[in-house]
């Protein structure tokens, strides 16, 4: 497993860092261990995403069909088939055979035709079936984790090392052609390192992650180079994305801890 450093007076002793640490193999095979300084500013973000959903006749708390439900789960068809029949007594026929129609619907009994002629009478009427629209919870949101680095190679040996940090951040970013198929490309654990060696226990440690993006910048600041060539500095951006949708037993087992 090859190993790099930057800066390279980067030490578990005197610093807190960011260890990258490139697996192929599913987590099985470690292939790559690239350790640069802590970023001035680091940012963890969650998210959860949300759909609206339309209960409709079924809703409405205790007064739809909602409140027949019972703590197992069963529907009081006793109670079901008032409702509708009170549901259904506005005195006009056709009113009334309209709001069955879409009562239905909601159960999925409804739809084609006939529930068009519904829709059809229940505005004529300036009618609505009330939706009764909730907010459903759908899923966590698949977290990113973006770093932006400044690599300034105070020697041609530091540009070695730069070079090689891109390079293995770009060849492990791509799958490898196997056959007719392609492998995935590697997977990434990122930690941030305390000064003693240590997990750092007051910044939420990033799940499993995929190299999404790398981009790497030349001589920002100024077109001067070493002698040799290699330029003095190197803005590296890296966009990481995690394999999966977490919960919460995975949020809280990466959640900063206290030590005991």
């Amino acid at each position: 497993m090859a190993t790099y450093r930057f800066p390279s007076n980067l030490s578990d002793e005197k610093h807190n860092y960011v260890r990258f640490k490139g697996y192929e193999k599913k987590g099985s095979g470690e292939v790559v261990n690239i350790c640069l300084y802590m970023p001035p500013t680091v940012a963890v973000s969650d998210g959860a995403s949300y759909g609206n959903l339309d209960l409709g006749i079924i809703g409405g708390g205790e007064d739809g069909i909602q409140g027949l439900i019972d703590d197992d789960g069963k529907l009081d068809t006793k109670g079901l088939k008032q409702q509708l029949d009170d549901s259904t007594d506005t005195g006009n026929q056709a009113l009334d055979s309209a709001i069955l129609q879409k009562a239905f619907s909601n159960f999925g009994l409804g739809g084609g035709v006939g529930d068009r002629v519904s829709d059809l009478v229940l505005a004529n009427k300036s009618k609505a079936i009330n939706p009764n629209t909730v907010l459903q919870y759908t899923n966590s949101e698949i977290r990113q984790h973006n770093f932006t680095f400044k690599l300034v190679a105070e020697s041609a040996e530091e540009a070695k090392t730069i070079r090689e940090i891109v390079n293995n951040f770009r060849k492990y970013m791509y799958g490898e052609k196997d056959g007719i198929t392609v492998t995935y490309p590697a997977e990434w654990t990122i930690n941030f390192m305390a000064i003693g060696g240590g997990i750092n226990q007051f910044i939420a440690q990033p799940y499993k992650c995929f190299l999404e993006s790398c981009q790497a910048t030349y001589n920002t600041s100024s077109g001067l180079t070493h002698k040799d060539g290699s330029p003095i500095e190197v803005d590296v951006t890296l966009a990481f994305r995690e394999i999966k949708a977490l919960q919460r037993d995975e949020i809280v087992a990466l959640a900063p801890k206290e030590k005991k």
